[in-house]
Parts: C-alpha cells; sequence; structure tokens
C-alpha cells in the first residue's frame, strides 16, 4: 500500500511541474489503483477502495489550487481520468466477487 502511495504522490509531484507541457501525466493516476486491486486478496474492498479516493483526490487538486492560472488543467480532462479511476474499482471488485464465487464453486464440487 505504501508503495502504490508512493508511486501516486509521484505522479502528482509530476503532474504539479509545469515544465513539462502538456505531457498527461494525470493519466498515470490509475496505475496505483490497478496495482492495489491486483496485489489485494479477494476479500480486500477497502484498500482498493481507499487508493481510488487518495488518486482522486490527488487528480483533482490540481484544478482546484491552480484555478485561475494560465497553465490550468481543464476540469473535463480530470473528470475522465476520475471516471476511469473508479471503473477500473468497480471491474477489480467484480474480478475478485468472480473469484470468490469460483472458489465457492469449486470447494462445493469437493464435497
Amino acid at each position: 500500500m505504501l508503495l502504490a502511495l508512493g508511486v501516486a504522490l509521484g505522479v502528482a509531484a509530476l503532474d504539479y511541474r509545469a515544465g513539462f507541457g502538456d505531457v498527461p501525466w494525470h493519466a498515470l493516476f490509475v496505475i496505483p489503483v490497478v496495482w492495489i486491486a491486483l496485489w489485494s486478496a479477494e476479500d480486500d474492498i477497502l484498500p482498493v477502495t481507499i487508493m481510488a479516493a487518495i488518486a482522486t483526490m490527488l487528480a483533482l487538486a490540481r484544478v482546484i489550487m491552480s484555478h485561475g492560472i494560465d497553465s490550468s488543467p481543464s476540469f473535463g480532462e480530470r473528470a475522465v481520468i476520475v471516471g476511469i479511476i473508479w471503473i477500473t474499482v468497480l471491474l477489480a471488485l467484480l474480478r475478485k466477487r468472480t473469484r470468490r464465487t469460483f472458489k465457492w464453486i469449486k470447494f462445493s464440487r469437493r464435497l
């Protein structure tokens, strides 16, 4: 969890740097969410949700903090990445549920 948080903070640092121009660093906020979703157990819903909330706050922080500055990002771009983050959470939770169901079906066939 700490490593994924570090990656999220690194993406936020790259996103805040004005010297990189039009590079869409905010699209990389989905990486820590996917990372936690793949590494966590089937029963772990909270870590994925917490990381998604942190990534959402970091993605939206630049829009809020740079309001009125010439290089401020558009809210539409951030809304798209926030939507992608939460669609990823939904798909990850559905995947976890499917794996739990498959384990129960496999277990019940043994009985």
